[in-house]
């Protein structure tokens, strides 16, 4: 998992190419963790690299701990997939005793 001062194993930023365009989500954003986690579930129905899906789960778990720690509004998101589709219901958590 990197952050900005350590740049972990799968940095995107340092492979790819100079036109390619990238889109980053920081833990700030309440919607990261869970479309981190969506990456890699969808990114694990192609096994060509199990150890950059674990480590995307490991960096929406640290998100989630960073968005905690840092008292950042929660957000609850559920996924539910059906069949090759999905839907997110998201809604804001009405307190902090709902983060976990």
């Amino acid at each position: 998992m990197g952050t900005k001062n350590n740049p972990g194993a799968f940095d995107c930023h340092e492979s790819a190419e100079d036109d390619e365009p990238l889109f980053t989500l920081r833990a700030r954003d309440p919607h990261a963790p869970a479309l981190v986690r969506l990456w890699a579930d969808l990114r694990e129905l192609r096994p060509d690299n199990p150890s950059k899906v674990d480590e995307a789960r490991h960096c929406a778990d640290a998100m989630e701990r960073y968005r905690h720690a840092s008292k950042c509004d929660p957000l609850c998101v559920d996924l539910v997939m059906f069949g090759n589709t999905s839907r997110v219901h998201v809604e804001a958590c009405p307190n902090d005793d709902d983060w976990s």
